[in-house]
Parts: C-alpha cells; sequence; structure tokens
C-alpha cells in the first residue's frame, strides 16, 4: 500500500506519517482526541509547513483537511513543535518546506 511510488512510509504509535525530505529529528505524535475517537472520526490531514535555515517549524497551515476540525487541530498541534533537519545548500543551511501528511485511523490506533 504505498499510495505515492517512492516514498516510504514510517509507522509511529498507530499513525502514518509520509516524509517528503528532510528527516524529522524531533516529533510530537498527536494525540487523538478522544472525542474524535467516540464519534468513529478517521482521516488524513495534510500539512504545508515552512521551515527556517534551522530546521524549525515557521508557519503551518493545512493544505488539505481530514474533515475533521479535532483531527486538523491536534496534527497542527503536534507538527508546529517538531523540529525538522535543515535543507542545506553548499553547506549551509537554507529556507524550505514540506508536506506532511497526517493520518488518523481507529484501526491502528
Amino acid at each position: 500500500d504505498f499510495p505515492i511510488p517512492g516514498m516510504a512510509w514510517i509507522i509511529f504509535s498507530r499513525w502514518w506519517l509520509l516524509g517528503y525530505g528532510q528527516f524529522k529529528l524531533r516529533r510530537h505524535i498527536p494525540a487523538y482526541p478522544s472525542d474524535a475517537k467516540k464519534r468513529g472520526e478517521e482521516g488524513t490531514v495534510v500539512l504545508f509547513v515552512e521551515l527556517t535555515e534551522e530546521g524549525k517549524v515557521k508557519s503551518t497551515q493545512i493544505q488539505s483537511s481530514s474533515g475533521y476540525t479535532a483531527l486538523d487541530r491536534a496534527a497542527l498541534d503536534a507538527v508546529r513543535r517538531w523540529r525538522f533537519q535543515p535543507a542545506k545548500m553548499g553547506g549551509i543551511g537554507i529556507k524550505s518546506s514540506v508536506k506532511v501528511p497526517v493520518r488518523f485511523d481507529l484501526e491502528k490506533n
């Protein structure tokens, strides 16, 4: 089940993350909101993340919503605290951006 050829799926504590480039140095795994679990809400949030030269998250925005506010918010809150390996050009850190899909799946959680 690799929906995008050439991309590797990485599993962290029962949720899926698809890496689009920079290696994540520090991750905060999104908590599955308990109310969303009770309502049976599932989905994938795709975030557009702008990074500083140091690999810190400068901004995040939802590129594609899961369709559920609680899941979108949980993904945003977690990814805002991530730290990435900075992109480099000529050995110097540069600003960059990545797309980060976060999947909330009741069967895997």
